[in-house]
């Protein structure tokens, strides 16, 4: 290969990469992405119970979760932005490891979000 094909074939390369889609959850056609998800979990953590806005809100865990842990409840946004308080579009339900995760739509019929992989 020639040095200019070589450089041809990087540049293809790098770009690929960069259009390579995020994974997200779909609420109702709604795209939450995962690094939003991902920062949730993490506030979800580091916040004391009930420090934030009312948030994070924890839940006692049934035998259902066995080896889950403390599950909490925080909210996510939709946008690049962390949730600031106000109303709560999306939500989280996240023990500390991020080995359980769920996220929940309250608009509309309140549907269980799906977790779509980029």
């Amino acid at each position: 290969m020639r040095p200019f094909q070589l450089l041809s074939a990087l540049a293809i390369f790098i770009n690929l990469e960069a259009v390579e889609a995020a994974a997200y959850w779909d609420c109702d056609g709604t795209e939450i992405p995962e690094r939003n998800v991902r920062a949730a979990v993490v506030l979800a953590f580091n916040y004391r119970k009930e420090s934030f806005h009312g948030y994070p809100a924890t839940f006692i865990i049934g035998s259902t979760f066995s080896g889950v842990g403390e599950v909490r409840q925080f909210p996510v946004e939709d946008s690049d932005a962390n949730w600031q308080g106000g109303a709560v579009k999306y939500y989280i339900l996240t023990n500390k490891r991020g080995s359980y995760l769920e996220v929940f739509s309250s608009v509309g019929s309140g549907n269980k979000c799906t977790f779509v992989e980029g």
